[in-house]
């Protein structure tokens, strides 16, 4: 499979706007089903499930080939169990869901606005572009980079480093040539590589019309830095030897 994914990612890469590779960055995400659960109490537009890719079947691999465990019927066996569905969505639908079910409950959004200072006894936050908002509430769950978070501490919080590095790759179904991995992507499965000091995961996305690829390797990147563009070349060496999509 890897091989194949690194000659369609090279085919690809010199098409592209580094703007519209950047747009598909981290765009899947796997929703366990006591998250989707929660979906369905918040009352999320139906959207959400059209989007939504749930897995038949789960498989572990080698990083040779070798299947080290496989499961059949993987969504009868989950909503069995738990009465909700694993799915797996693409990051922008999720949002969206969130965005339109928000704003059908009253929920004001101020976009393109960053946090400057926090007044924690008037509840007012002050943002860059010098506007103000004052309310009962601060929640401060603005992401691993929380401003927010910051200025509760009244110091420097960075998050910590993992110690991982990840390539991610998103493709379109109509992008894919090779029939076996494009079966994959529009009957969804979700599969796992594991391999000496690598791991890679494969999962479909909006109903089987994408695929999310997620290939992680130890990080080496300068201190400071979160995100730097990818060279095909260097991850082709790093998985040099796994598994080729004939052999799956």
């Amino acid at each position: 499979m890897f091989d194949y994914i690194f000659r369609l990612l090279t085919r690809l890469s010199g098409g592209k706007s580094r703007r519209e590779e950047t747009a598909m960055v981290g765009a899947g995400l796997q929703i366990t089903p006591n998250a989707s659960r929660l979906f369905h109490h918040w009352r999320l537009p139906s959207s959400l499930w059209k989007s939504a890719a749930e897995p038949t079947a789960l498989t572990v691999h080698k990083y040779t080939g070798q299947v080290l465990a496989h499961e059949d019927q993987f969504h009868t066996n989950i909503r069995s169990k738990y009465q909700a569905p694993f799915i797996d969505l693409h990051r922008v639908d999720l949002q969206q869901a969130l965005f339109a079910r928000a704003q059908d409950l009253g929920v004001k959004f101020h976009l393109n606005e960053r946090v400057d200072r926090l007044d924690f006894d008037s509840t007012t936050v002050y943002t860059l572009s010098g506007k103000t908002y004052s309310g009962d509430l601060i929640v401060a769950a603005d992401g691993l980079w929380s401003k927010c978070r910051e200025c509760f501490e009244g110091k420097k919080d960075d998050p910590l480093p993992t110690g991982d590095l990840a390539y991610r790759i998103v493709l379109r179904a109509e992008e894919i040539t090779d029939p076996k991995l494009r079966a994959w992507v529009e009957n969804p499965e979700c599969h796992f590589w594991v391999g000496p000091g690598a791991h890679a995961v494969a999962y479909s996305l909006r109903g089987g019309n994408m695929f999310n690829i997620v290939l992680l390797v130890p990080d080496n990147l300068p201190p400071g830095v979160s995100r730097q563009e990818g060279s095909v070349e260097e991850m082709r060496a790093l998985f040099e030897g796994w598994d080729p999509v004939w052999r799956v």
